[in-house]
């Protein structure tokens, strides 16, 4: 009995180590949320760890935020294969530089978001500069290129771009992780309980590509998506987007009444409605800082 029990016992441990093997290799990639602070606009990046190394999407904006991000990526011991960037709005890509520290790893974007990073960098750097900003004084820029639909595979996990054109910024793309369940990673195409930033002026155009958005990432099987601001969830988020955006421009309409801009008193009475329909009120400076360009784009027609 007793050399019975204890092959019995051997023989459970090692079906327990083979069962706990095998749900360990079973359970990559994981998906790392990092939040930046206020002065990264509460900016998602996301560290995906595989088997082999991590890939990032994003890289938040300040160099001690992407020194947070380095640290993050430091503690899971693994090596970084890859950044991909979603947008050419600096929260995303100016922490490229503190992210990588010295490490030489393709940095990926779409041509039409490269294109968009190079044209406006300076202009957004002497901004953020007057704004008291710190950035990496040198940013780093995508490294390589990719097309809309190609694909790109780090650590056994496949990754593939999608140009989505202008909407919350000039070239909105975003990423299909391809593993047991699919996700996209929006960058802010899509929000989550934050205010927007429609600064950009592509306002009309955003909410108008949201429902085809929605049903083209349903026929990729897409069941996560992930933000660049707020907590990540399913296709709905496409919707509350749509609300928002919606929401937005109906009470700028309404208050601009076909003037380009809105008065201060105006900008007021917009960033109160917009906290009643968003009582969390995040990000509470994109309301005012939109609201020009909003209006702006109505009063000319842009839908």
């Amino acid at each position: 009995m007793t050399q019975a029990l204890s092959f019995f016992l051997i023989l459970s441990s090692a079906l327990t180590l083979l069962s706990s093997q095998a749900a360990h290799a079973q359970r990559y990639p994981i998906v790392h949320r990092h939040v930046g602070g206020d002065s990264d606009v509460l900016v998602n990046a996301y560290l995906i760890e595989t088997k082999a190394g991590v890939v990032a999407v994003d890289a938040t904006m300040t160099v001690a935020e992407s020194a947070r991000l380095r640290s993050d990526l430091i503690a899971l011991h693994k090596p970084l294969l890859a950044v991909l960037i979603t947008h050419g709005h600096p929260d995303h890509y100016g922490g490229v530089t503190g992210l990588l520290a010295n490490d030489k790893v393709p940095v990926i974007a779409t041509e039409t978001v490269d294109k968009i990073i190079r044209r406006d960098d300076q202009a957004k750097g002497e901004a953020l500069k007057r704004a008291g900003i710190a950035w990496a004084e040198q940013r780093t820029f995508p490294n390589r290129t990719v097309k809309s639909g190609q694909s790109v595979t780090f650590g056994g996990v496949r990754f593939t771009a999608y140009d989505s054109g202008p909407g919350e910024s000039h070239a909105d793309s975003f990423w299909i992780m391809e593993s047991s369940s699919r996700a996209a990673f929006v960058g802010d195409i899509a929000i989550n309980h934050v205010h927007g930033f429609l600064s950009d002026g592509h306002s009309g155009v955003w909410v108008k590509k949201l429902d085809p958005l929605k049903s083209k990432l349903h026929a990729l099987g897409v069941t996560t998506v992930y933000p660049g601001h707020g907590e990540p969830g399913g296709l709905e988020l496409l919707d509350w987007t749509k609300s928002y955006v919606e929401t937005f421009r109906n009470n700028v309409r309404d208050l601009a009444a076909g003037h380009e801009s809105l008065t201060p008193e105006q900008k007021t009475e917009l960033s109160r409605r917009m906290a009643i329909f968003l009582p969390e009120n995040k990000l509470p400076q994109f309301v005012t800082r939109s609201a020009d360009a909003v209006a702006a784009e109505i009063a000319k027609g842009s839908e």
